[in-house]
C-alpha cells in the first residue's frame, strides 16, 4: 500500500490502521520563511495538508512573510512552497511520505491592504485571522477536520468544515453575506455595526440562538448548517 500526502498519526489514516516501518522514520525539524512583495498581489490561496495556520496583520510591512515551522517523526519530507501565479500568493505544504508526533505551524503576516480574496483548502488543522486589521472582499475555507476563527473584516465569507467549530467576528463597514457550514461543531457569528439581518439557519441536533442587537448602518445575510452543534447569532 502507497500512502502519499497525508498525515498519519500513532499509524492511523482515518481510522484505519496500517503497517509502518519505524525504523524508516526520521526526526525532521522545520523553521523556513519566504518573503514575496505584495504590490503585485490580488489574491492569496493556502493549501496545507496538517498544521495550524495563523494570519496576521503586519501594517507597517510592504511585503507578505510566510513562516513554516514545527516537527515530526518522517519518511519523506514536507515541501513547503511559495510562488506567485497571475497575481495570486499560492501558499502551499504538501508531504512526499508518511509523518507522525507532527506539529506544524504556518504563520503567514499580510501588510495594510484590502485583498480580493483570501483562501484556505486544509486537511487538518486550526486556521486562525485573529486579527481585526485584515481585510478581504471575500474569505473562503474548507477543511476536513479544524476549527475556524476570524476577525477580519470581509465582504462575504464561505467556510466549511467537516469536524470543528466556526467563529465569526466581524466589524462591518459594508453590507456582508455569510455562509457557515459543518457538520459537527457549533457556529458562533458575531457582526457588529450591522442594523438588518437576513438569517437562515438548520440545525438537526443542537439550539439556534438570536442574541443580535441590531444597531449600526449595514446589512447581513447570514446562512448557517450543521448536523450536529448550536448556531448561536450574537
Amino acid at each position: 500500500m502507497n500512502i502519499h500526502n497525508l498525515n498519519v498519526v500513532n499509524g492511523n489514516i482515518f481510522g484505519k490502521r496500517f503497517k509502518s516501518s519505524n525504523s524508516n522514520m526520521k526526526h525532521q525539524v522545520f523553521d523556513k520563511t519566504k518573503i514575496e512583495d505584495c504590490t503585485n498581489i490580488d489574491k492569496i490561496s493556502i493549501s496545507s495538508i496538517s498544521a495550524d495556520i495563523n494570519v496576521l496583520a503586519s501594517t507597517l510591512s510592504k511585503d507578505i512573510k510566510v513562516h513554516f515551522s514545527g516537527e515530526a517523526d518522517m519518511n519523506g519530507n514536507i515541501d513547503f512552497d511559495v510562488s506567485i501565479v497571475k497575481r495570486t500568493l499560492k501558499v502551499q505544504l504538501k508531504s512526499s511520505g508518511t509523518f507522525c508526533n507532527s506539529s506544524f505551524k504556518l504563520d503567514i503576516f499580510l501588510p495594510g491592504k484590502t485583498f480580493k480574496e483570501i483562501s484556505f483548502d486544509t486537511i487538518s488543522g486550526d486556521i486562525d485571522l485573529g486579527d481585526s486589521d485584515i481585510s478581504v472582499e471575500y474569505l473562503e475555507s474548507s477543511t476536513t477536520s479544524g476549527c475556524f476563527d476570524s476577525r477580519a473584516k470581509f465582504k462575504k465569507a464561505s467556510i466549511r468544515t467537516t469536524s470543528g467549530n466556526i467563529d465569526l467576528y466581524t466589524e462591518a463597514n459594508q453590507n456582508i453575506s455569510i455562509e457557515a457550514n459543518t457538520i459537527s461543531g457549533n457556529v458562533w457569528i458575531e457582526p457588529k455595526n450591522i442594523n438588518d439581518i437576513e438569517l437562515y439557519t438548520s440545525t438537526i441536533s443542537g439550539t439556534r440562538i438570536n442574541n443580535h442587537h441590531y444597531t449600526g448602518d449595514y446589512k447581513a445575510t447570514i446562512k448557517t448548517y450543521t448536523v450536529s452543534g448550536d448556531v448561536t447569532i450574537n
